[in-house]
């Protein structure tokens, strides 16, 4: 599987993954917010809003995701002398940036509209925050490789 150098990615198309994650994301909550909550529509939107900005901050404006994982990196996988964990290292970069997505959206949704959502509710946020993701790193990959550093 391909090594993936997450610091040169994250800085070099941060815009592409931003373009991508928003507007997937909205949709994404907006459907889950209509569907599971009972507010308004103006209520929907708001909290669509603001539940988009918190997951976008963590996810994107300081990629808590790719720092722990630099971190873990760092601190215990060179501290092992069996081989590269590359692969695993951006897959659960992958993983994890989801969840930090659903765990700031549903504190956002939790905290200012006082919404509680259902089990399923949430896994059904998890998988599209996690499908959001899949689909803006995928995007990010791609402009990333079309335009590679230059010396």
């Amino acid at each position: 599987m391909l090594d993936v150098n997450l610091p040169y990615f994250w800085s070099h198309g941060r815009m592409v993954l931003t373009g991508c994650f928003v507007p997937s994301g909205l949709l994404v909550r907006h459907l889950v917010l209509r569907r599971w909550t009972n507010t308004s529509l103006r209520s929907c939107v708001a909290a669509n809003v603001t539940m988009g900005a918190a997951s976008w901050l963590f996810v994107v404006g300081f990629p808590v995701a790719i720092i722990a994982q630099i971190l873990a990196h760092n601190l215990i996988l060179d501290r092992i002398p069996s081989g590269n964990a590359a692969p695993y290292s951006w897959i659960s970069v992958l993983l994890v940036s989801a969840l930090i997505a659903v765990a700031a959206e549903l504190l956002v949704l939790r905290i200012f509209f006082k919404q509680k959502l259902s089990r399923p509710a949430r896994g059904l946020l998890f998988v599209g925050a996690l499908c959001c993701v899949v689909v803006a790193a995928y995007a990010t990959a791609r402009y990333v490789l079309a335009h590679p550093p230059t010396a």
